[in-house]
């Protein structure tokens, strides 16, 4: 009952923090609206020409004020239902894509993992053209030849079986990738900007991280509901495709919402070359140091949180008492006995309402505190490096270990707003898309050669907890540099007076304003 119990008490934290933000948007909406409804009464009472032009003007500044939220709101739902369709066929197929390879399809280890290496290093080297091309073609048609591509991944991941064939799959997947951590954010940012919707949230308005952060948490939802259905739908056809069929599905109706939906943005193109786009986004990263600190730190951060999803599972194998490891030491779990598998959704769902539970918390200390994004995102890294040394420290401590995890996911909750916000200002609109994808190239590679040094390690007694424990370290190591970097590059954004630009001028015109020295 240890991982049920735990699973319920996340949940149960995430529905108190999430009733209690309920109640503070209404405490404000309706400490508006009363503040109106007053001045109202007391221009009509006071029965004086000026008293009744002001109260004139009131009622128009809450007709406009609303019309705008109602615009604002519109936006977010058209913006939400694609997001939540997207990155649910991604969850869905996510955590039996290695069990497909494995047990299904009956591929060594070895193969599984060049599978996986494939994916990545496509999308490496894919990174700065995918973000060109939606900087030029348009971000509306690379979302939508992202849904085609990733269902094509799809297909030849379910029906081939030759392992070239698979591999061009994984290449799909990795391609496809890059847009999905590319094209959609560019392209929603850019029509936040152009539809006026940076105004405060006094005027109608969303904020940008109040939007990332119910981002965060949607994903959170989907992610433990679409967990939750794929392992039904895989019980119930007996066979690890039917994810992988239904995800498709779904990444047809997001196309055709897209389709339907959204209209058409693109960035500044340059009338050279394509190359010279590309160029372009590599100056905005080189030539202001807060662009560059937050890109390295997303390296740091995003590498590491990849790192953590291939090796959770054998930590806290090893900590349980089920691991190579742990059986050679003689460890083992008072909750389990070594020849009863983890409740691996069970744990995983842990994780996704952590995660949840961090963008929630989030969006407390932004809504009621002093602080702010600059201010946060440094204290998310240095608690992120601390949970990968907790996990060394106390690795045969199955408790530990997984609230560990459990601490590191609600970091991961805390970062993604935080990084969004601060990339959405710090990055001009023209560019937007290929400076995201440019981004994610040292990401990538971090992670193949975390994977290609795991490939050629020698297969010994313990090689495999050593190893584990010393992709943790550097993982601690590169999140604290992450922290300091921006703690000392990022700090001279002042985000208090960037807000203001936000609502007067729109998120381009302060992203210019931020770049200058």
């Amino acid at each position: 009952m240890f991982y049920p119990t735990n699973l319920l008490a996340l949940v149960c934290t995430c529905s108190i923090l999430c009733w209690k933000q309920v109640q503070v948007s209404s405490a404000q909406k309706g400490t508006l609206a009363g503040s109106g409804d007053g001045r109202e009464i007391d221009g009509i009472r006071s029965g004086g020409i000026n008293e009744i032009v002001v109260d004139a003007h009131a009622v128009e500044m809450e007709i406009e004020k609303k019309r705008m939220r109602e615009v604002a709101y519109a936006f977010v739902r058209s913006y939400v239902i694609v997001y939540v369709l997207v990155w649910a066929a991604d969850w869905l197929q996510g955590p039996h894509i290695y069990a497909l390879y494995k047990d299904e399809k009956e591929f060594s280890e070895k193969m599984v993992a060049l599978f996986f290496m494939c994916g990545f290093l496509a999308a490496g080297v894919s990174a700065g053209v995918v973000g060109m091309l939606a900087d030029r073609f348009g971000r509306k048609f690379m979302c939508m030849l992202f849904c085609v591509a990733y269902a094509t991944s799809c297909w030849a991941t379910t029906y081939f079986t030759s392992p070239l064939l698979l591999i061009g799959g994984r290449i799909l997947g990795g391609v496809s990738t890059s847009i999905l951590y590319s094209a959609p954010e560019s392209w929603m940012v850019t029509e936040w900007a152009e539809r006026g919707l940076g105004v405060s949230e006094e005027l109608g308005g969303v904020s940008l991280s109040y939007l990332f952060g119910v981002l965060t948490q949607v994903n959170s939802v989907t992610a433990i509901g679409m967990g939750i259905f794929s392992e039904w739908l895989v019980e119930g056809t007996g066979t690890l495709k039917t994810p992988f069929l239904v995800a498709m599905g779904l990444l047809g109706v997001a196309g055709c919402v897209i389709a339907v939906t959204w209209t058409e943005n693109r960035g500044t193109v340059s009338q050279l070359s394509p190359w010279a786009d590309v160029k372009s986004a590599m100056r905005i990263i080189l030539d202001d140091s807060r662009v560059s600190a937050i890109g390295l730190s997303c390296c740091f951060f995003e590498g590491s949180m990849y790192l953590f999803v291939f090796f959770w599972t054998p930590s806290l194998q090893d900590a349980s008492g089920r691991g190579s490891t742990a059986l050679l030491t003689g460890s083992s779990s008072p909750h389990f006995t070594p020849t009863t598998p983890l409740p691996y959704g069970i744990i995983f769902a842990s994780f996704m309402a952590s995660m949840m539970a961090g963008s929630l918390i989030f969006n407390h200390l932004i809504t009621k505190t002093k602080l702010d994004q600059i201010r946060i995102l440094p204290y998310v890294f240095a608690v992120a490096s601390a949970m990968f040394v907790v996990s060394i420290w106390f690795g045969r401590h199955e408790w530990v270990v997984f609230w560990a995890w459990c601490v590191f996911e609600a970091c991961v909750g805390c970062y993604y707003p935080c990084v969004g916000y601060l990339k959405g200002v710090l990055v001009p609109s023209g560019q937007r898309a290929a400076v995201y994808a440019l981004m994610r190239i040292p990401l990538n590679v971090f992670v193949v050669a975390a994977f290609a040094v795991m490939q050629r390690r020698e297969k010994v007694e313990g090689a495999d907890a050593k190893y584990r424990n010393s992709v943790f370290s550097i993982c601690a190591v590169l999140l604290a540099a992450g922290g300091v970097l921006t703690a000392v590059y990022v700090r001279s954004l002042q985000p208090r007076a960037l807000r203001s630009t936000l609502g007067a001028r729109g998120l381009q015109h302060a992203a210019r304003y931020c770049s200058m020295d």
